[in-house]
């Protein structure tokens, strides 16, 4: 799944990597053809804020079966071990499959949940080999899916010890520690209130304002049945000022530079700019000029139809 991007400009959407930084898109050619030489010499020069999401779109891009065959020629190379370990996650996912859970089969669930376990051992193999680089946290993060909540709060701590803004960890640790998955209620909120005291103004950080209000709108209208009252509670002039403090400290801030993370984080403010009907929706479409990610619109199945929807207001 490519995070960085599709554009909307012409008359048909194109799937277009956006990666901004020069050493990030030097790798995406080396990556393609698995050349994993020329891919460590690009990512090793990757700004260490914006390696999650480089490593993903790397590893999207490096050949079925590179990771395994990569590790064999280099057993100490923690880049490697990341590789193996995000395709062992790809492919539990893809054993286990996109349907609800009373539509998945019990060797559904058995493959998934071994993958997933094999990916885990992957990782935490390329973090002991080399643990500044924050990168594989984050798919580290996704085995938690198959985990428990203990694993989820070790994981979390351990990525924030390291890379404690890290955009895509956060919003992945605060998906998982929601009422949907292992939280108690209000246990996303504290540590995203956490976050946002200790972010700078100008980091994209403070986006963690809308993944939680996001989530807690989606539980209550989807476990709950009562989508009115969730759009109620996130229109309130509360949420809608959380919101826009969130925008001002971020991406609106004078002390904000732009990052690899910058257009995902703009489309989920602009994501849940729309859904709370706040004024600032129209700003963060404008700012994104057509760049559209896959999250946060996959929720409405294809991502450029549900941006321009969205957008058209």
């Amino acid at each position: 799944m490519g995070l960085f991007g599709r554009r909307t400009t012409g008359p048909q959407a194109v799937l277009h990597p956006a990666l901004g930084s020069e050493q990030a898109a030097a790798a995406l050619p080396a990556a393609q053809r698995g050349d994993v030489q020329a891919l460590q010499q690009a990512y090793g020069q990757v700004d260490l804020q914006d390696r999650t999401l480089v490593l993903q779109v790397l590893m999207d891009a490096l050949p079925a079966g590179r990771g395994e065959a990569w590790v064999q020629d280099e057993p100490d190379r923690a880049l490697a071990w990341a590789a193996l370990g995000m395709q062992r996650a790809r492919q539990a996912s893809d054993a286990r499959g996109g349907d609800v859970a009373e539509n998945t089969s019990s060797g559904q669930v058995l493959d998934f949940t071994q993958g997933m376990s094999d990916a885990r051992k992957a990782l935490l193999r390329s973090i002991d080999l080399d643990d500044r680089d924050p990168g594989p946290w984050y798919p580290l993060l996704l085995t938690d899916y198959a985990g428990s909540h203990g694993d989820v709060v070790q994981d979390l701590a351990d990525l924030r010890r390291r890379s404690p803004f890290d955009v895509e960890g956060l919003r992945l640790g605060l998906d998982l520690l929601g009422e949907k998955w292992f939280g108690e209620r209000g246990e996303a909120r504290e540590l995203a209130e956490q976050v946002v005291a200790e972010a700078p103004d100008g980091s994209e950080a403070h986006v963690v304002t809308a993944f939680v209000l996001r989530d807690e709108w989606f539980y209550t209208a989807r476990f709950e049945g009562d989508a009115k009252r969730a759009t109620a509670t996130l229109m309130e002039r509360s949420s809608v000022a959380l919101l826009h403090e969130a925008l001002d400290r971020s991406v609106r801030s004078p002390a904000h530079r732009p990052t690899e993370s910058t257009a995902l984080v703009r489309n989920h403010f602009a994501h849940v700019c729309s859904l709370a009907g706040s004024y600032a929706e129209r700003e963060q479409f404008e700012a994104l000029g057509g760049t559209v990610t896959e999250w946060p619109w996959a929720l409405y199945g294809d991502p450029v139809k549900g941006y321009v929807k969205a957008s058209r207001g």
